[in-house]
């Protein structure tokens, strides 16, 4: 979990956020070690052993497991069918966006979530703080190369939040205005469903004011999820 409050001076807030995250993900890094030891023992163990990665669903068997599809039960011509979207799927993929050229406006500040697989640092979610009319203004982006796709969520000054999706607007609530006083805090939503490298977006640290890096394994297709707060 990511905690954005706005009472705190934001980059003692993200100082503290990142030593907050950084020590949870080295916690389950070390869960996550040991999880093939007992493998059909039950416990912690077991369950983070079921994590699926994006290699799994490069498989028929993978994706057939992701689609909660068991293939022994499919008759063949229901197979052959299976079979073939998931050909269609890899024939069809996506291109990678490789490295997001990032830049802060003036008065701007940008915070990044990552995954460190090995030498690689994929960009999974960045935070944008800008201001307008000296007002801050909070947007929650999410890359992706699929035209027109744009996902996304903004909190404005004026209260106005929404997420936004092939330019239409969902979950549009009126939350307490970002100007004066500001209780507490706001949820900014909480995000998953992770490919960081079927993504290929590629972080390059020095675009941002923070970095969050997580360990691979923690976040995948159906695993793991960001919660901004």
């Amino acid at each position: 979990m990511i905690l954005l409050s706005y009472g705190f001076t934001f980059a003692v807030a993200l100082a503290v956020i990142i030593l907050l995250v950084t020590a949870v993900t080295a916690i389950l890094e070390k869960l996550r070690v040991g999880r093939g030891s007992k493998r059909g023992g039950g416990g912690l163990g077991a369950v983070m052993s079921d994590f699926t990665s994006e290699d799994d669903l490069n498989t028929f068997e993978g994706w057939l497991k992701y689609q909660a599809v068991d293939q022994a039960t499919l008759p063949p011509d229901e197979l052959k069918r299976w079979r073939s979207w998931f050909e269609d799927g890899q024939k069809n993929k996506d291109p990678k966006m490789g490295l997001m050229k990032l830049k802060a406006r003036p008065g701007e500040k940008l915070f990044a979530v990552a995954v460190r697989e090995g030498d690689d640092l994929w960009l999974v979610l960045w935070v944008r703080r800008g201001r307008k009319n000296g007002d801050l203004e909070f947007f929650v982006m999410v890359p992706r190369t699929k035209r027109g796709w744009d996902p996304h969520t903004s909190y404005h000054r004026d209260g106005k939040f929404h997420s936004k999706s092939f330019n239409r607007k969902h979950l549009v609530q009126q939350r307490q205005p970002l100007t004066g006083t500001f209780r507490g805090t706001e949820h900014l939503g909480a995000y998953g469903g992770y490919g960081p490298k079927s993504v290929g977006a590629i972080c390059d640290p020095s675009a941002f004011a923070g970095v969050v890096e997580v360990p691979s394994g923690i976040l995948g297709p159906k695993d793991g999820t960001i919660v901004l707060t």
